[in-house]
């Protein structure tokens, strides 16, 4: 059930948020259907225009062997499990940009989309129950493992060093 609700919780917030803000509105605050439903209707709006707005990039494609090679490479490898209707994933999209930018030198970063097939058996290889999750992967072998959502690129670069 919590991986359900972690993977989806961009459609949980986008849905009954608004939901229950116009329900507490009705009760507490006032009994007019038109303020409520006004309510209610510029919540929606606004949650589907996040929705739309801050959507994380997609997954590079992966055969097996490429798959394979790119899992076993020499140098170091930072690998990012994201769903697109998490809502850690959208937040930690900026801090994941920065990352790769600042440290591509010293790593080769990845993305899964968790929710594509494709991946199945890479998701369950590396037993991935919450997105985002990132693993540091140094020549075939998990090194760290950092889940949640970053607030900035340090977070993961300072987990990612303290095991070295």
């Amino acid at each position: 059930m919590f991986t359900w609700v972690n993977h989806n919780s961009l459609y949980i917030l986008i849905f009954i948020f608004p939901f229950l803000i116009s329900l507490l509105s009705y009760i507490y605050l006032t009994k007019n259907k038109i303020i409520i439903f006004s309510i209610f209707f510029f919540l929606l709006l606004a949650f589907l225009i996040l929705k739309n707005t801050f959507v994380p990039q997609e997954s590079l494609s992966l055969d097996k062997t490429n798959r394979d090679s790119i899992f076993e490479n020499e140098g170091k490898l930072v690998v990012e499990f994201f769903s697109p209707n998490c809502l850690g994933c959208i937040l930690s999209e900026n801090a994941v940009k920065e990352f790769n930018t600042k440290y591509s030198e010293e790593y080769d970063f990845l993305k899964i989309n968790i929710a594509d097939t494709n991946y199945a058996n890479i998701v369950r290889d590396y037993e991935i129950t919450l997105t985002p999750t990132f693993l540091l992967i140094d020549k075939g072998e998990v090194i760290n493992k950092y889940q949640g959502i970053l607030s900035n690129s340090e977070n993961l670069y300072k987990a990612f060093n303290n095991f070295e």
